[in-house]
């Protein structure tokens, strides 16, 4: 019901890489089901956050990705972390519509700073790079991997920003991309929910929590 809905939100339109489509629950194109299931789905959310409904939340918003010829997070949207300039979003969850399809790989939520918490012993020297390279650039207040590497771009940048900026994205992406990646990845099932905290208790951003999404590819 959720991918008709977002094909209904954009009018069935054509897509090559990506659709995304809010999904509020006062449009008056939904079906009294269509609005109920979008109240369920916001009332676990609350449930499992601990953040309850309230008007000023920002709806959720449906995304469609179809298979391309290579995947990778590189190549899609790179890496950052779910702020969206504000000091209140604290967490995300993410709800896999589908799983993949015979034939078909990528489509992971990947979070190359993160630790698996079953592992003891300090972080391996790969590890540990991917973590100082997440903390540089939020030290130089950058929350997306485009953001750093434009930099170099931008006549106004300094260049000592500009080039630990950059360091630090292609470090982090390495890492995202690696065919023995740091950090986790979450497999895209259909029906599951990975929900993550972007804030910690102090409100300062975690580092461990920056993310992105491997394109779906045959």
């Amino acid at each position: 019901m959720l991918i008709e809905m977002i094909l209904q939100r954009k009018e069935r339109s054509n897509f090559q890489t990506k659709l995304r489509a809010p999904l509020e629950l006062e449009d008056a194109r939904w079906s009294p089901e269509q609005r109920a299931l979008i109240l369920k789905i916001e009332e676990k959310v609350a449930e499992v956050s601990g953040g309850p409904i309230h008007p000023d939340e920002t709806a959720l918003v449906g995304t469609l990705t179809p298979p391309q010829a290579q995947g990778g997070v590189t190549g899609h949207l790179g890496l950052h972390v779910d702020t969206n300039a504000a000091h209140w979003r604290f967490c995300t969850a993410i709800i896999y519509l589908s799983s993949l399809g015979d034939g078909l790989c990528g489509g992971e939520t990947v979070f190359p700073a993160a630790l698996h918490l079953e592992n003891e012993g300090p972080p391996s020297e790969l590890e540990e790079r991917a973590i100082e390279a997440a903390g540089e650039l939020l030290d130089l207040n950058l929350d997306h991997t485009d953001k750093a590497l434009n930099l170099s771009e931008d006549p106004a940048a300094n260049p000592d920003k500009a080039d630990r900026a950059s360091r630090a994205a292609r470090e982090l992406l390495a890492r995202a991309d690696a065919a023995e990646p740091t950090g986790l990845r979450v497999q895209p099932q259909q029906g599951s929910m990975c929900v993550f905290w972007t804030r910690q208790d102090d409100g300062e951003i975690d580092r461990f929590s920056w993310h992105g999404g491997r394109l779906v590819f045959c």
